[in-house]
Order: C-alpha cells, then structure tokens, then sequence
C-alpha cells in the first residue's frame, strides 16, 4: 500500500550568476517539493534546487510562519529571503534542521477543520486581486483550504479553481518582485566590479607616475 505523502517544508535556492556571497532562499510548503521546483523553474531564468525538505505534516503552515517569522528581516518578496552565504551555510541551514529535529509530525490530512461557517470563509474572498496585499491572498488561500474541509462534494471544483485563481496571482507576484530585487543586486554587483575596477586602475596610474618620477 502507498504511503500518503507528508506534507513538506522545503527550502530551495535561485542561482544568482556572478554572485556567491549572497544566496536567495525560498521557504515554502508542498506535498510535492519536486514539481514545486519544476514549475518554479519554467519563469525562472536561473536554475533553482532543493537544499532540503523537512517533514512538517498538518503544522506545515504553522512551522513555515514561523521561519517566515523569524527571517523576516532577510525577506525580499513571497516567500524568498536573501541571506549571506556564510551566513546560510553556518546559521540558518543548521538551525532548521535543528528545529524539525525535534517536532513532533502529525500525519494525515494537512488541513485542519474549522468552526467558521461558509458564510465567513468566503467573507472578502470576491474581492481578491492582483492589486491586494500578498498577505490578504495568503489569508485567503488559507480560508479557501479550510473551506474544502466542509463544502459539498460537488461544490470542491469551485473552491479549488478560486485557489487556483489566486495562487497564479501570488506566483506571479513572487516572480515579480524576485525580478525586480535581481535586478537590485546585480546592479549592487556591478557598481561594486565598477569601484573595484576604479581603484585597480588608480593603483595602477599611481604606480606608473612614481615609476616616470623616479626614472
């Protein structure tokens, strides 16, 4: 008999060409860390790899808030976060694992049931667009997942079509603004190659008037 996947939080990285001094970091969720990586990698131009996944069961949104949470200040956009490479390999890695070594995984269905009626989860749910507030898509997401806990059967399709109307919207938020804080970086990169560059050549010229001097 198959095992029913455990819901996972995974932690991928986005190459940066010419920068290895910093690395950008997603910490999400998915029963599926692979084809989270394959779909995040058709609109990305820069190959993107699992670190790692940790089983996180039914908390899987609990354990992801809470390094959301507490990484907030690397954070870029969605859910990527820019972290110094020392700083990763040294700290941050090591703490995860740290973390879900000593979590308890509750297994079975990932989302919880509510006491909230139909009524209130949809509440707000109509006027979700590309204009609101990530944190609002998120929040509604989340009341979409709990609302499949008690819909009809034959009322599922349409709660899930909704979340998928607004998962595309976040994803392509994320993609967004992880283009614009590249874009950010690289040029941070070349004015730092272009100062660099600026004193090589001035040690240069330097050193070739006292060597004209002393001739």
């Amino acid at each position: 008999m198959q095992k029913t996947p455990i819901t996972q939080v995974y932690i991928m990285y986005s190459e940066i060409p010419n920068v290895h001094d910093k690395m950008n970091i997603k910490i999400g969720i998915s029963l599926e860390p692979e084809d989270r990586r394959k779909s995040l990698q058709t609109s990305n131009p820069f190959p993107v790899h699992i670190i790692n996944t940790f089983d996180a069961g039914r908390d899987a949104q609990k354990h992801e808030k809470h390094f959301h949470d507490l990484y907030q200040d690397y954070h870029t956009s969605g859910e990527w976060f820019v972290f110094e490479s020392i700083q990763f390999e040294e700290v941050i890695l090591p703490q995860m694992m740290e973390y879900f070594s000593k979590i308890d995984v509750i297994e079975g269905e990932a989302l919880p049931l509510t006491k909230l009626t139909l009524s209130e989860l949809n509440e707000g749910i109509d006027n979700i667009t590309y204009k609101s507030t990530y944190m609002d898509k998120k929040l509604a997401l989340i009341k979409l997942q709990k609302a499949l806990t008690i819909v009809e059967d034959n009322k599922k399709a349409k709660y899930q079509r909704k979340m998928a109307i607004i998962q595309k919207m976040i994803d392509n938020e994320s993609k967004e603004l992880q283009r614009i804080s590249l874009e950010k970086l690289a040029v941070k990169v070349m004015k730092r190659q272009a100062y660099a560059a600026r004193q090589k050549l001035q040690h240069f010229a330097l050193g070739y008037l006292v060597g004209c001097a002393s001739a």
